[in-house]
């Protein structure tokens, strides 16, 4: 084998390790390619058309839930455009339609996107996206530690410890958080080449990196990726490189951003800077009693073994801590499984380690440990956010600092690698110091984990025997990967991957493929109420009696899962849900609350007691629990509306969302009076159809500077000669 090896040529060399890169994301995710699932949780049995499917196999967890009534039907809307040949700036079948462009985890432009789900359907996009995103996490550190210099091993070690760490694995169901997380290590890679070699091409190359993770769908991960690497750039490039690094970035991501950005202001949360809005800020942060989770990370149970409730029977929850169910607290003290995704901090005990070792030197790995240390601090919720959240352009607009997890598991794995070359030159007493000093540290993490363990005295107390077996594991296991690292190296990547393969492995919520029928939604409404695809619905649910954390009873067709049989419902389900939709809606539903106490992107309508404005028909009369309609809706592209309409003045409702265009019969644009969300009045002089066509102004101008930043990348990745020194392009 070693002589094979040392046959092939250097790209050969570089291609078989990009294969065997591969091989533990393979391994992690074998029920997908092998056992025919998708990366999505079993929850289809919760709810009808679905119920006869039988038992939900996934335990319930509010945050998986988002793969499955966000990610399908907004995949599924994507896939429907790209097959019809039009990208479905809007989505006519949520609410009473609303910008889908302007949702920014739509990922309408992310190239890969179009070639998974365009060309091989919603199910196997959703496969290929998980699968291929990991591996392209693990292959862009692989490649930034050879810019720095590493050996191949250690590029290997870096590798298998980023596209394995939690942070990627536990948030694989949500793709968008994936997606845009893999290209943090590209775009490094991008800059330390370009430092290395002296060429500025390569800065423009790395802002194409961090304009892909804007197109991809997360805007809080793209922020973050943004400022990684900005940092890197200042820190490790020339300065005569920034300007055509930080311009294509822009340029690219303006696609993205300028929807979501004009949208925003109007969405039902806006955003005010205040102390309140900063404790709330503060509230997903990750608290020090999860600091234990670094070395143990199922110190608090597991999701995937259910979520026990204090509150319920305490004999019940009892015994399902003692199988492994989720218990941890969050900042309210109340049980939320989400929390284990959103606070993971694990990455590995060895390449933590391995990472010690590579900081007593000098040199880029103080700079990938630095950032590791300020994602960690900050992610604590420590005192700097409040300077960064009233100050800094853009910090208070996340969901909360734990998601800068991704600066650590990204800054470990680096170092690691570069931990991997400093053996040599490390002596074996100081790598059991190293070793020691973690023992010591996680000791102490035991005790700030203290007063969360004494909230849940009974469940604390049934898991006890469980944390002090993991602890003496943890004991263990350092021992053993410090006698690999100082007398077996060559065994570190095998040993890195079966650490994390060990952690991840079961961790990754799937269903059978097979569940995922699209054509069972409009089965189930027409022998319901005889409604077909063009009528808008309601479905009749409580929504008093769903809290979102605990596994819903019976619902019927909870919103968005209407989209994936191309059926408009006026409910939905969204962060950036604009304000006039839902207290309009809430008016006509006449009750409150309307929203599940503990998620206000859900609008749960039931049956409505009078129409919305511009509806032509309807069910009053609707039995309990069965939907109604609420109007015809004519929709002949996913961008245009055609109604036939006689000469004359006519009145229509326009929604709340800028961009919608009116065309009269011969084709030419028709002004129209009136604001916004309100009535609008125009005048046709001759009978016909009239196109009401959604042609965004911030669309336009984003993919003009969209295509204007990949003309630079295109234009500069072509040129074969260096730009020179002080030439931007």
């Amino acid at each position: 084998m070693r002589e094979r090896w040392q046959r092939c040529t250097p790209r050969q060399r570089e291609a078989l390790t990009w294969l065997a890169l591969a091989a533990p994301v393979l391994v992690l995710l074998w029920p997908l390619w092998l056992a025919g699932r998708a990366p999505m949780p079993d929850y289809l049995p919760f709810f009808a058309p679905w119920s006869h499917l039988g038992r939900a196999t996934t335990a319930w967890n509010p945050l998986w839930y988002d793969a499955l009534g966000q990610y399908w039907p907004w995949r599924c809307l994507l896939t429907d455009g790209l097959r019809s040949g039009a990208l479905p700036l809007w989505n006519p079948y949520q609410f009473d339609g609303y910008s889908f462009v302007a949702n920014g985890q739509s990922a309408l432009f992310y190239p890969l996107n179009w070639l998974c789900f365009g060309l091989f359907g919603v199910v196997n996009g959703f496969r290929l996206t998980a699968m291929g995103h990991l591996w392209l996490a693990g292959v862009g550190t692989y490649r930034l530690l050879r810019e720095l210099g590493a050996s191949r091993r250690a590029a290997v070690v870096s590798g298998v410890c980023f596209e394995l760490s939690g942070f990627l694995v536990l948030w694989l169901p949500l793709p968008t958080l994936l997606s845009s997380a893999a290209w943090l290590p590209w775009a490094c890679a991008l800059l330390e080449r370009s430092r290395r070699r002296r060429d500025g091409r390569w800065a423009v190359l790395a802002g194409a990196a961090v304009g892909l993770s804007a197109l991809a769908g997360h805007p809080q991960v793209f922020y973050y990726v943004g400022l990684a690497a900005g940092l890197v750039a200042v820190v490790r490039v020339p300065a005569r490189y920034w300007v055509g690094f930080g311009l294509v970035a822009g340029l690219l991501a303006s696609a993205a951003l300028l929807p979501v950005l004009e949208m925003a202001p109007r969405g039902h949360r806006p955003l005010v800077k205040s102390p309140a809005g900063y404790q709330g800020f503060l509230g997903r942060s990750i608290g020090s009693d999860r600091l234990v989770t670094i070395a143990q990370p199922r110190f608090y149970g597991d999701p995937m073994h259910g979520t026990t409730n204090p509150a319920r029977a305490v004999k019940a929850a009892v015994i399902a801590a003692r199988a492994g169910a989720y218990w941890g607290l969050d900042h309210q003290d109340a049980i939320a499984p989400g929390d284990f995704a959103e606070f993971s901090l694990f990455c590995g005990l060895v390449p933590l380690l391995l990472a010690l070792v590579a900081w007593r030197r000098r040199g880029p790995a103080r700079l990938y440990g630095g950032l590791a240390l300020l994602g960690l601090a900050l992610a604590l919720g420590l005192p700097l956010n409040r300077l960064l959240y009233f100050h800094f352009p853009g910090w208070a607009a996340g969901a909360g600092p734990c998601r800068l997890a991704l600066w650590w598991c990204f800054g470990i794995a680096v170092s690691a690698g570069l931990g991997v070359d400093a053996l040599p030159q490390s002596r074996p007493r100081g790598v059991w110091l190293a070793a020691a000093g973690l023992l010591a540290a996680h000791a102490l993490a035991w005790v700030l984990a203290g007063p969360t363990l004494t909230k849940l005295a009974p469940l604390a107390d049934v898991t006890q025997l469980g944390r002090l077996l993991g602890l003496l594991g943890v004991t263990a296991w350092l021992a053993a990967g410090t006698l690999v690292i100082t007398r077996r190296p060559a065994w570190l990547p095998v040993l890195v991957a079966a650490e994390l393969l060990a952690f991840g492995l079961g961790a990754v919520p799937t269903c059978p493929a097979s569940r995922l029928d699209r054509t069972q939604v409009t089965a189930w409404l027409t022998r319901l109420g005889g409604i077909g695809p063009s009528d808008r619905v309601a479905v009749a649910d409580s929504p008093r009696q769903w809290s979102f954390y605990f596994d819903p009873q019976g619902m019927m067709l909870p919103p968005n899962l209407a989209t994936v049989a191309g059926v408009h419902d006026a409910g939905g389900y969204d962060s950036l849900m604009l304000a006039d939709t839902k207290d309009r809606l809430s008016r006509l539903a006449g009750r409150q609350p309307i929203t599940p106490l503990t998620n206000g992107n859900m609008l749960l309508l039931g049956n409505l007691r009078s129409l919305p404005e511009g509806t032509s028909r309807g069910l009053p009369n609707s039995p309990p629990g069965q939907p109604r309609t609420l109007g015809a809706i004519r929709v002949d592209r996913p961008n245009r509306m055609t109604v036939e309409l006689p000469a004359g003045r006519h009145v229509v409702y326009d929604t709340s969302y800028p961009g919608w265009r009116l065309y009269g019969p011969d084709a030419r644009p028709l002004a129209w009076h009136g604001a916004l969300g309100r009535p609008r009045e125009f005048v046709l002089t001759q009978p016909g159809l009239a196109r009401f066509v959604f042609q965004p102004t911030t669309v336009r101008l984003g993919l003009f500077l969209a295509l204007l930043g990949l003309a630079i990348v295109v234009g500069v990745g072509s040129s074969r000669t260096p730009l020179p020194h002080g030439q931007t392009p």
